[in-house]
């Protein structure tokens, strides 16, 4: 008798347990991250065409992270999610002292916070100003322009800034 009592409490206490479980305890969906803005280098004579750059190197600025190097003609940034603005320090022929070249650009946009659930947390999207960006210093600068490809940022699956050079 107090064999199956026990039996009993303890089938009771795992079924309560699994019970007071929710749906949301567990983040299974991979495309609810912040999305990346996705940047592409075309040619300021042809804005149409596409423009590779040799020995690129990218450092954000508020924490001297570098983003990586050797870029072709695209890639992908993450933006602040506490602050509508990123600055980026965009450095091009990276290690030859006469001919590096750095252009310090600031990338403005809204954004939008939605909370999605207790274990995915927050995801943040953005939608770029009109101008998307500004280089912050004068001189001579291998950034000619900016252009908006597509304003809104919710994934990662097609350019959104076009940086004219």
């Amino acid at each position: 008798m107090f064999q199956k009592s026990i039996y009993v409490i303890l089938y009771g206490s795992i079924l309560l347990c699994f019970y007071q479980c929710e749906k949301d305890d567990i983040c299974l969906n991979d495309n609810l991250d912040t999305p990346r803005i996705i940047i592409t280098f075309n040619d300021n004579e042809n804005p149409q065409r596409r423009k590779e750059l040799s020995d690129l190197s990218i450092r954000a600025i508020d924490n001297e992270m570098a983003l990586g190097s050797s870029f072709r003609d695209s890639l992908a940034l993450p933006l602040h999610i506490h602050k509508d603005f990123t600055q980026f320090e965009f450095i091009l022929n990276t290690g030859n002292q006469d001919l590096e070249n750095i252009d310090t650009v600031q990338i403005n946009y809204q954004r939008n916070d939605q909370y999605l659930n207790s274990a995915c947390g927050y995801r943040s999207t953005f939608v770029l100003n009109n101008p998307p960006a500004y280089i912050l210093q004068s001189g001579t600068n291998w950034i000619k322009g900016f252009s908006i490809k597509k304003d809104s940022i919710t994934d990662e699956t097609s350019a959104h800034l076009v940086i004219l050079h």
